[in-house]
């Protein structure tokens, strides 16, 4: 059987010392894939430039909510099109997580309804 890990962040700076031995490890126990998960403007960025350099990695872009009050209309502009990148499958983080409250309710509700306008 085959695995996917639908939720890595393998652009951290703490895998810039060993991210190949880290993606040998995975193949070697059966993940045949990772989705790379950007979490604001930066890591989505990283996100799609490491599915564009290993072909086990997949990009989801995004915004986390804890940074939500950060999304502007630039900023929902340039994750509309990393989304349109080729190794992009899927938008995240998002939704709405109210258990730190890094961002007023009213700004993770707008990011959970921008991005899923069409």
């Amino acid at each position: 059987m085959s695995l996917i890990d639908t939720h890595a962040h393998l652009d951290f700076r703490q895998f810039d010392a060993d991210r190949e031995a880290v993606l040998k490890r995975a193949q070697a126990a059966g993940v045949a894939a990772l989705v790379n998960v950007g979490t604001d403007l930066a890591s989505s960025r990283r996100a799609v430039a490491l599915a564009g350099q290993y072909k086990q990695i997949y990009a989801a872009v995004g915004m986390h909510p804890h940074d939500a009050k950060e999304l502007d209309g630039a900023a929902l502009a340039e994750l509309r099109k990393l989304a349109q990148q080729p190794n992009v499958v899927a938008v995240g983080e998002i939704g709405l997580d109210f258990y730190r409250d890094r961002s007023p309710r009213d700004a993770v509700s707008y990011t959970h309804l921008r991005a899923h306008e069409t």
